[in-house]
């Protein structure tokens, strides 16, 4: 997590040209550099006639990326024990920040934070009920042949045809458009660092058979790929050679991953979206992991509501009676989508939570 954390610092964060006041570009001021009529060193991200980064688009909300306000659990009788975990509750509460959010995977302050927290949650709550029925999730990146003059949907619709002559089962795409060429790939090729244009999928999905065979076989490890093209192997390496002589599409196998939600997490944080659609749709879904063979169960993806991890049950609106500013601030240390267990009283015995009331009664 701490080298997705660097890569999006450095590589996809809102740039420098956000900081500039509206007053001086105008309101057009994307269109401006996309168009080439404002020249801005170092932008930190990429765009073309049609493409451009997840998180980079206009602010819809003011609100958007400000604080909210917390839930969290306050039965304190159910929190007078000792956990499994050996812990005593006794005293401690479950709480959880919450930030306002559009969801929309173009805007600046909402888009890793928010919408793509929420799409790799409910992609992998999805590919691990699929695992009990279809195995082990793997990462594959599919790239097309690079000369390929097609839409978008022309595009997937023949990446997952490859996927599915290659044994690949089903799963979830999302599209990269661009890749970023960093010193060490730059100092080889002698290329420039930076963004360029380099179509690919990033496929997290389920492959026939599984790729066991494939990660032992000793072609694999001495590197000699095209022995995989000889004799009547069927594994996804020999497979995906054989087909690529007929379509043109390379796909590699990635490592296994620590987490699912991790990796679609980071695929997400700088996906491609297509500049003027109205609606964007970064994660689709193929094979038997299609919404109309896959019947995932009421219950089984990831609720709005959180579940206090002390007694189980559901969050409600608090208000916190201490420094803001500093709790914010400590836990930055934390990840937005997880809850934290604190002191329901401070030191000196004074009350720092309490239940949120409302025209409704309980927030």
């Amino acid at each position: 997590m701490d080298d997705m954390k660097a890569f999006y610092e450095k590589y996809c964060k809102p740039s420098p040209i956000d900081d500039v006041p509206k007053s001086v570009l105008g309101e057009d001021w994307r269109e401006k550099v996309y168009a080439g009529e404002v020249s801005v060193p170092d932008v930190g991200f990429a765009w073309d006639k049609l493409h451009f980064l997840v998180g980079h688009g206009d602010v819809k909300d003011g609100n958007c990326g400000t604080f909210k306000g917390f839930t969290g659990c306050l039965r304190m009788k159910n929190h007078a024990k000792i956990g499994l975990d050996g812990v005593d509750y006794t005293g401690k509460v479950d709480v959880k920040r919450h930030y306002w959010s559009c969801n929309r995977p173009e805007c600046p302050k909402c888009a890793i934070s928010g919408w793509a927290v929420r799409e790799a949650g409910r992609a992998e709550a999805i590919l691990k009920f699929a695992s009990g029925k279809l195995g082990e999730v793997f990462h594959i990146i599919l790239s097309p042949p690079q000369d390929l003059d097609l839409s978008l949907a022309e595009l997937r619709a023949l990446a997952r045809k490859a996927l599915l002559v290659r044994g690949a089962s089903g799963g979830c795409m999302v599209y990269h458009h661009f890749r970023y060429r960093n010193k060490h790939v730059a100092a080889r090729t002698g290329l420039p660092v930076g963004w360029y244009k380099a179509p690919h999928f990033h496929v997290f999905g389920f492959i026939r058979g599984g790729y066991g065979n494939c990660r032992s076989c000793v072609y694999q490890k001495s590197k000699t790929f095209s022995k995989c093209r000889e004799g009547g192997c069927n594994g996804f390496e020999a497979v995906t050679r054989r087909a690529n002589v007929k379509d043109g599409f390379i796909a590699k196998v990635k490592g296994k991953r620590k987490t699912v939600g991790g990796s679609v997490w980071y695929s997400l944080s700088h996906a491609s979206l297509v500049r003027g659609a109205k609606k964007h749709i970064v994660v689709t879904w193929f094979g038997e992991c299609n919404r109309h063979k896959l019947k995932v169960p009421k219950g089984s993806l990831p609720q709005k509501g959180n579940l206090c991890k002390i007694c189980g049950e559901p969050h409600y609106k608090v208000d916190y009676h201490g420094n803001c500013k500093e709790l914010l601030s400590f836990l930055d240390a934390v990840k937005r989508s997880e809850s934290v267990i604190l002191d329901l009283k401070d030191g000196s015995g004074e009350l720092m939570w309490s239940v949120k009331l409302t025209e409704k009664g309980f927030g």
